[in-house]
């Protein structure tokens, strides 16, 4: 197998190499260099393979670079979008290292501005917030050890902004209004210890 021409991808920041069966790879200036690749010349198996696996970890590169371009993404999100895209698992776990090294992934810092989103803007109970972080593919000792650092006041606190908001108006001498109430808010993840007491402070 040959190379038919060599191009430099500015675009890309990578060299183009064409093959003569038309195929085309990317390989970066230290793997052209280190490979010492010339036009006209017979390539071994062994240098293609090694082309082979840069063009696919500059694919990777650039893949997960756009969809953590669009909003921040945890390692588990980023190793799924990759799979997707038939990226080998070795390359997958190369350009998630890479970019945790450049700061780009983060999980424990995800992690922490999501569940303040939920818990301050969105009013979660600690459970729902658990459960919607694990959806992000957050390890579940992460998720604990943040919670455990919230305000234990906060969860009733929440609870009660909930019944306000949706419920301040509703005769709970009512068994039925009483009954949805109760029901909604456990479907929010809040225990019953805490639905009662925020249920006797509202409508104290």
């Amino acid at each position: 197998m040959f190379i038919e021409s060599i191009k430099y991808d500015e675009s890309k920041s990578a060299f183009k190499l064409t093959f003569d069966d038309n195929k085309t790879y990317l390989v970066s200036y230290e793997v052209y260099e280190g490979l010492k690749i010339k036009k006209q010349e017979e390539i071994s198996q062994e240098t293609l393979d090694k082309i082979k696996r840069e063009d696919m970890f500059i694919k990777a590169k650039s893949i997960a670079g756009n969809y953590i371009n669009y909003k921040p993404r945890t390692e588990s999100e980023i190793a799924s979008r990759l799979y997707k895209e038939h990226i080998d698992q070795d390359i997958i776990d190369e350009v998630i290292e890479l970019y945790k090294r450049n700061h780009l992934i983060d999980d424990e810092r995800y992690a922490k501005e999501l569940m303040d989103s939920y818990v301050y803007n969105k009013k979660f109970s600690r459970k729902k917030t658990k459960y919607k972080l694990i959806q992000k593919g957050l390890s579940s000792s992460l998720i604990d050890s943040l919670i455990e650092d919230l305000d234990p006041d906060l969860e009733l606190e929440n609870c009660k902004f909930l019944i306000e908001k949706k419920y301040k108006k509703l005769d709970l001498n009512d068994y039925k209004e009483k009954s949805k109430v109760y029901r909604y808010l456990a479907s929010n993840g809040f225990d019953s210890y805490t639905i009662s007491r925020a249920l006797g402070e509202v409508y104290d």
